[in-house]
């Protein structure tokens, strides 16, 4: 075994091979693999990119913050019902916070002026300010008599014949070039709710789409191109007004993507092409969805805090704050977390703490929370193995110590006999977290170390896999030489022992070392 590894280093890396072996720390997948979206769903973060490629052009955005308090019932800005210390409500230049979509008002069925329809939503409002919710229902009655079409969830209206809200469905649409088609055919009449599905759309499709881009002719290619350009454009221009569920979606689409176009570039050897102003821009774009969030930060849900977060981590990047102290996004995140934690899913708990751990944004008081409420919960069933995995991975990574919650964790995991639902990078994760954090827990290695012993498959292990293994066991002080052995044969036996780079034959040597 160890002759293997001298010879395949030997030729492998012969400048690595001269240094001596040293125990370093193994080179984890940290990146989680399922995020939220507008279904609540999981949907899987495929590693493979697409060719949609389209340019981006942005202008200048003003920049302001409401004041004033916040008294409205049902969609007001404050907090809630009754009174709120809130942002307020951010109106536009007619008074009033409500968005015309569509095309030219069709006079042939709205008779009101556009003057007029400004002084009826401005007095619509005002009544339901004042709760006289009969008059502000019979406003809307007369607007919508005289052909205007008002939406109270998306604060937009029209007076083109189109009813506001309704955009086109997109659930029928099969590749990105469907999608992008029907999505410019509305152009005029896209909603934000509209924009945030084609986006959410777009990313799910891009891992297959990219082989019938590679050999799409230049002239469809361009204008699939100039028509995703023309739908970014107006999702730019109307950021501002997107809820915070669109929001937070629209940021984890654009992370998908901007993920996706980065390391097609990488795989085709930075190639210049559309996709690199794309990502040339990223800072700009998801710095310009920061400011759009930050000041409404109270009311997103759980899941919409989890999202977003996800969403820079993913991109790679953290926005600063309009504040004038040092602060940051991820700062007001935690702040905003911690009184919604008990309403967080467990999906949600593992996506925000990998998020603040990937982002490399430590924060103690937010970890110390997450943590105490977890060992709070009366029992983790609702934990599926990924989100524990990746829990603890977080705490780890972030270097936060709470043996209490691996603790659990580890009797979770053995109590509810979850080992045969954990995937391979999953176990790996899980034992490098708990080696990482120096919290021994040697009947948790001892239940793992029997799992792989009966195991048939190790032999399909991956190489980082199976080298994170063995340094943990190692790290943590756990002697299993038959476990040791009969890796040592798994990996002679693999087919994929000539993909071990020498960081996890380093990783490998030095366990063995160590064991001894």
């Amino acid at each position: 075994f160890f002759l293997w590894i001298h010879i395949l280093l030997l030729f492998q890396s012969p400048s690595y091979y001269t240094r001596a072996f040293s125990p370093h720390p193994p080179l984890v997948n940290h990146a989680q693999r399922t995020a939220y979206n507008g279904d609540s769903k999981p949907s899987s973060i495929p590693s493979r990119t697409s060719t949609i490629l389209f340019s981006i052009s942005i202008g200048g955005r003003g920049a302001g913050r409401g004041t004033g308090r916040g008294r409205g019932r049902g969609r007001g800005r404050g907090r809630g019902r009754g009174r709120g210390r809130g942002r307020g409500i951010k109106l536009n230049k007619f008074g009033h916070d409500y968005n015309k979509i569509g095309g030219p008002t069709n006079e042939s069925i709205c008779k009101l002026p556009e003057d007029g329809i400004h002084a009826l939503i401005r007095e619509r409002i005002q009544c339901r300010r004042t709760r006289d919710f009969e008059q502000a229902d019979k406003i809307k009655e007369k607007l919508k008599q005289n052909g205007v079409h008002m939406d109270d969830n998306l604060n937009e209206w029209s007076a083109d014949g189109t009813m506001a809200g309704r955009g086109p469905d997109m659930r029928s649409c099969q590749t990105v070039e469907e999608a992008t088609q029907m999505a410019y055919e509305h152009l005029d009449v896209m909603t934000p709710r509209d924009m945030s599905a084609f986006w959410t759309i777009t990313s799910r499709f891009l891992p297959n789409s990219h082989g019938r881009m590679d050999i799409m002719h230049h002239d469809q290619q361009s204008q699939l191109t100039n028509k995703q350009n023309a739908l970014f454009s107006r999702t730019m221009d109307r950021i501002d007004v997107f809820k915070p569920r669109y929001l937070a979606q629209t940021a984890l689409a654009f992370a998908k993507i901007v993920k996706y176009a980065d390391g097609r570039r990488k795989r085709h050897n930075n190639e210049g092409g559309p996709h690199d102003i794309f990502i040339e821009q990223k800072e700009i774009i998801f710095q310009s969805i920061a400011n759009a969030a930050s000041p409404r930060l109270s009311q997103f849900d759980g899941q919409g805090l989890s999202n977003l977060a996800y969403a820079y981590a993913l991109a790679e990047f953290v926005p600063s704050s309009d504040d004038d102290d040092e602060s940051t996004l991820f700062d007001h995140l935690a702040e905003k977390t911690i009184p919604l934690l008990d309403t967080f899913s467990p999906q949600g708990i593992s996506n925000i703490v990998w998020a603040f751990a990937k982002a490399q944004k430590t924060h103690p008081p937010f970890f110390e929370k997450v943590a105490d409420h977890i060992v709070a919960l009366e029992h983790l069933g609702s934990f599926e193995p990924q989100h524990l995995s990746i829990t603890v991975w977080a705490f780890a990574k972030a270097k936060v110590s709470r043996p209490d919650l691996f603790e659990k964790v580890a009797d979770a995991i053995i109590t509810e006999d979850m080992f045969d639902s954990f995937k391979p990078q999953g176990l790996s994760n899980i034992l490098w977290a708990f080696a990482t954090a120096d919290v021994s827990q040697p009947p948790f290695f001892e239940e793992v170390a029997d799992i792989m012993l009966a195991s048939d498959n190790l032999h399909r292990f991956k190489p980082q896999t199976l080298s994170n293994i063995l340094w943990a066991f190692a790290k943590a002080g756990v002697s299993q030489p038959p476990l040791f052995d009969k890796v040592a044969d798994a990996i002679l036996g693999s087919a994929n022992r000539d993909n071990f780079k020498p960081q996890y034959l380093s990783n490998i040597v030095w366990a063995f070392a160590k064991a001894d």
